[in-house]
C-alpha cells in the first residue's frame, strides 16, 4: 500500500521513482544514489558507453564487472528493482538512453515474471513497423532457465509471477528477439556480444 501512494503522488506531481527494491542507480566516475557500487564492488565499474539496466540489484554489480573485463565500461548504472509494482520500467529507461549523447549500447539484465521485457519488445515492434526503429544495440540476458522445470515453487522475489506464457523466459527471449534484440544465452557473454555488435556497425 505505501508504494502504491508513493506511485500515484509520484505520478501526480511529474516524479519520476526507480524501484521499489532498487540497488540504486550509478552515473560511473560522476555520481550515485543508493547502494550500488559502494565498498569494494566499485572496482567492477569502469567509465565508457553502456548503458546497463539491471531487474536484480546484484546484477546489476556483475553485469557491469563483465563489461569492464570487455573493456567497454558504462555510462550509466540502473538497478529498477523486481517488485511486482514498479516506478520506472526497462522501457522509460531506454528511452533515456536513447537520448543520452553518453551512451552507445544498452545492456539488460532481466528476470522471470513480470512482463518489463515483453513491454519493451513490443515498443520496439511499433517502432520498428512505423519507420521509426530503435538505433542503439541493446543486448539482453533474461535468467531463469532452470524455472521451467519447477512447478508450484516460489521463487525469489515477489516479482517472479508468471500468468500462463506471460512472464516465462522463453515467452521474453522470444520477443525479444523478434523485436531486435540480441539475446545471450550465458550472462559472460553480454560483454563480447555488445563489442561485436559496437564493430559491426562501423
Amino acid at each position: 500500500h505505501d508504494m502504491a501512494y508513493c506511485f500515484a503522488l509520484a505520478k501526480k506531481k511529474g516524479v519520476k521513482i526507480i524501484g521499489a527494491t532498487s540497488a540504486g542507480i550509478y552515473s560511473v566516475g560522476k555520481a550515485k544514489c543508493g547502494p550500488i557500487a559502494s565498498g569494494k564492488s566499485r572496482i567492477a565499474f569502469s567509465p565508457g558507453k553502456i548503458g546497463v539496466l539491471s531487474r536484480s540489484g546484484g546484477m546489476s554489480c556483475e553485469t557491469s564487472l563483465v563489461l569492464t573485463q570487455a573493456a567497454l565500461g558504462q555510462s550509466t548504472v540502473v538497478s529498477i528493482g523486481s517488485d511486482v509494482l514498479m516506478g520506472e520500467s526497462f522501457l522509460e529507461l531506454v528511452k533515456e538512453f536513447e537520448a543520452d549523447k553518453e551512451t552507445e549500447g544498452i545492456v539488460l539484465f532481466g528476470e522471470i515474471g513480470g512482463t518489463s521485457e515483453e513491454d519493451l519488445a513490443a515498443y520496439l515492434i511499433k517502432r520498428r513497423l512505423v519507420g521509426n526503429p530503435f538505433l542503439k544495440p541493446i543486448v539482453a540476458f533474461i535468467s531463469g532457465k532452470f524455472a521451467k522445470g519447477i512447478q508450484n515453487v516460489s521463487l525469489g522475489h515477489a516479482g517472479a509471477i508468471i500468468e500462463g506464457n506471460k512472464g516465462t523466459r522463453e515467452n521474453k527471449v522470444k520477443i525479444l528477439k523478434e523485436a531486435g534484440v540480441i539475446i545471450a544465452e550465458v550472462h559472460h557473454q553480454v560483454g563480447e556480444l555488445m563489442k561485436k555488435e559496437l564493430e559491426n556497425r562501423k
